[in-house]
């Protein structure tokens, strides 16, 4: 500025010249005052939403579990998320899921006033924003009202034991909004969710809308997601609607670029010092970072990142930061290793003991408990700041501000070798933090533990499958079938690959059991070299005989198969026989089959026709060549496979037979296998052609 000025005493017009600037500067200044003041006014009206929505609802009990502070932080900066009927998960990239998008809350208003329904399933994955769609809902239905109208919503979090209760004292069901968020942290929905839904929704059967929030990774698959909600119609129905209520599902998306350049301009506002490079600089990382569109929790990080010139990329590292920024604010009053060491013992202790306690809350009798070996004393919690991440509710438990950062805490527990954590059931979201640290920038420091975690039975602790799983057979073009199978969004480190295949035992001479950990798999492996002549024409089986078969097992996808020869290259051992050909599940069209074999050239056979090489190839360098089979006229109807060719046999097996196949005696182990084998259950045997 001294340099313009100096520039402008140069001129003749000089005065002229630094009067106007000096006017376009007042102006400049006076707009960004403006909006910094209608900024400060925004803000200081959310808190007064706050406090209003608290001192309102308080004595009904419809926002009790919930403080000020809560509130406050959950309306400040809210991006208001958009939300379709199709799962994103279901999508190849989840930041570009694909369905008709809707903002959550015209969508649940819509809900409310035309649906025949009153019971809605929202879903959404960890950090994506259901507690805090809860809270802004709740505010945008206290801002509809009139003011001499009592508030028609009301939220009630299930990780606490008392829910039931307070859904029955809530007055004015008929004409409120319930709001139970958080359904699969409720205790007896983790031991038997349909029971525990029908007793909630049952509660709650005389509330005009019932809401329910929940982890989408809390139900097995989509076929498991409950549509009956048990409450019977009492009013008059339309020919052709069901005697009770059905329970419709929405899901919350990721962000949209618009929704995140929103978020990042009231974080970085233009008119702030530095506003607009540092929006620019967020924008970068986000673009970089998938989890921080994905999750909308983790996109508070993001001042603190641009601040630092961080460039995250893992999950782990990401609460890893987050944690390390709160230890700095709390060491005024306690160091940072004896917090975290806190908190590690408390996340376990909560965790471990949700069963008999029924809540994610602890007294503070229980807190200094905790923290009394290692020398924390009484009145040291009275420090915890509003802005930390261990906090105190309303009736003055203590608590993790968010459920993700217990399972964080619980994660490094593990990693330090806590025995308690390997004697209960780990959550999806501890299963995804424990892939990223391997990940991670301290992960490769750790693989001496990793090793010791993998050489566990993981499918006892629900870490199986480590990674996504792996495509199953489809129906394909031949161009499709060819290509490399992609690498998937989710994969364990590399340097992990080797321990997370097991060879579980040899347990008759025809069979060797595989399970690979990484994509949940368990391989019951036929081996030519371990028959002779006549027995290996008996397991060779055509696509007939595989089908009158009836067989438990299905055949393996491309995707598997390439699992399989990952497995032997870290196995050093021969599971798949070269020169021989194998059939997989997939299909060229929808009718013609597939038989694959790793050789160094073509099998040249005149019933197989070749597609040529998969683009994969095994521990020797020799290629995987991929034909089809065309079919044959069997009497006037239809057309069949003849070719013979060894069945690739795999099975996702679910945790409880995984725990069985671990738990058998090499005897007990044959006897489950030769009742599986495909050679006893083929109808009238064919020796192959």
């Amino acid at each position: 500025m001294e340099a313009i000025i100096a520039w402008a005493d140069a001129w003749p017009m000089g005065g002229l010249i630094k009067a106007a600037l000096g006017i376009i500067a007042g102006v400049v200044s006076l707009i960004a005052a403006g909006i910094g003041v209608r900024a400060a006014i925004v803000n200081l009206n959310r808190q007064h939403q706050a406090k209003l929505i608290q001192d309102q609802t308080l004595w009904s009990g419809a926002v009790s579990d919930f403080t000020k502070d809560d509130i406050t932080r959950a309306l400040k900066h809210y991006v208001t998320p958009d939300c379709s009927q199709t799962d994103p998960a279901n999508s190849a990239d989840i930041r570009r899921s694909a369905g008709i998008r809707e903002q959550v809350v015209k969508v649940v208003d819509r809900f409310i006033s035309d649906s025949e329904n009153r019971h809605l399933l929202v879903l959404a994955d960890t950090g994506m924003g259901k507690t805090s769609f809860c809270l802004n809902y709740l505010a945008h239905r206290n801002r509809q009202r009139r003011s001499d109208q009592p508030l028609s919503c009301a939220v009630i979090p299930l990780g606490r034991p008392d829910a039931i209760r307070k859904i029955r004292r809530i007055p004015n069901p008929a004409d409120t909004v319930l709001l139970l968020d958080a359904f699969d942290e409720d205790i007896k929905a983790i031991d038997d969710s349909d029971a525990r839904l029908a007793e909630l929704l049952g509660a709650a059967s005389e509330f005009g809308t019932v809401i329910v929030t929940c982890r989408s990774q809390f139900f097995k698959n989509d076929l498991s997601i409950p549509t009956r909600t048990g409450v019977a119609v009492v009013r008059p129905r339309r020919a052709g609607l069901a005697r009770e209520y059905l329970l419709e599902t929405l899901y919350l998306l990721p962000f949209t670029p618009q929704q995140i350049n929103r978020y990042i301009s009231r974080q970085f506002p233009w008119w702030s010092w530095g506003g607009s490079s540092r929006a620019a600089k967020a924008r970068a990382l986000v673009a970089d970072v998938p989890e921080l569109s994905v999750r909308p929790m983790l996109l508070a990080l993001l001042p603190g990142l641009v601040r630092e010139g961080r460039h995250i990329q893992e999950l782990f590292d990401l609460y890893r930061f987050m944690t390390s920024e709160w230890l700095e604010r709390e060491a005024s009053w306690i160091e940072p290793e004896v917090l975290t060491a806190v908190s590690k013992k408390l996340a376990v202790f909560i965790y471990t003991s949700r069963k008999h306690r029924a809540t994610d809350r602890v007294s503070l009798a229980e807190l200094h408990k905790i923290a009394q070996s290692l020398n924390v004393p009484e009145d040291r919690w009275n420090h915890l700041s509003s802005r930390s991440l261990l906090n105190r509710d309303s009736q003055g438990n203590i608590k993790f501000s968010h459920r993700s950062i217990m399972e964080f805490y619980f994660v490094l527990a593990a990693i330090d070798s806590d025995s308690r954590c390997f004697r209960t059931f780990w959550s999806d979201f501890m299963r995804e933090l424990f892939v990223s640290w391997g990940n991670s920038e301290v992960g490769s420091q750790g693989l001496d533990r990793a090793r010791e975690i993998l050489a566990k039975d993981l499918s006892s602790i629900g870490l199986s499958p480590l990674s996504e799983p792996l495509d199953g057979p489809r129906d394909l073009t031949a161009r499709a079938f060819l290509q490399k199978p992609t690498r998937r969004q989710r994969r364990i480190s590399d340097a992990w690959r080797a321990d997370s295949i097991k060879l579980l035992r040899h347990a008759n001479v025809h069979h060797r059991v595989i399970e690979d950990a990484e994509f949940g798999l368990i391989w019951e492996v036929p081996h030519l070299s371990d028959y002779d002549t006549d027995e290996i024409q008996i397991i060779q089986s055509s696509y007939v005989q595989m089908a009158r078969s009836g067989m438990g097992k299905r055949l393996a996808s491309k995707a598997q198969f390439a699992s399989l020869l990952e497995a032997e290259a870290n196995l050093d051992i021969e599971l798949i026989m070269r020169e021989t050909l194998y059939w997989l599940g997939d299909r060229i069209g929808s009718r013609n089959p597939i038989v694959v074999s790793v050789s160094a050239e073509p099998i040249k056979r005149g019933d197989i026709k070749l597609l040529g090489q998969m683009g994969i190839r095994d521990r020797d360098g020799l290629p995987v060549w991929a034909y089809q089979v065309p079919t044959q006229p069997d009497g006037f109807a239809k057309k069949v496979p003849i070719v013979s060719a060894i069945p690739m046999l795999v099975s996702e097996t679910d945790n409880e037979t995984r725990r069985t196949l671990h738990r058998m005696s090499p005897g007990e182990l044959k006897a489950y296998l030769d009742g599986l084998n495909l050679a006893d259950e083929v109808i009238g045997v064919e020796s192959a052609n």
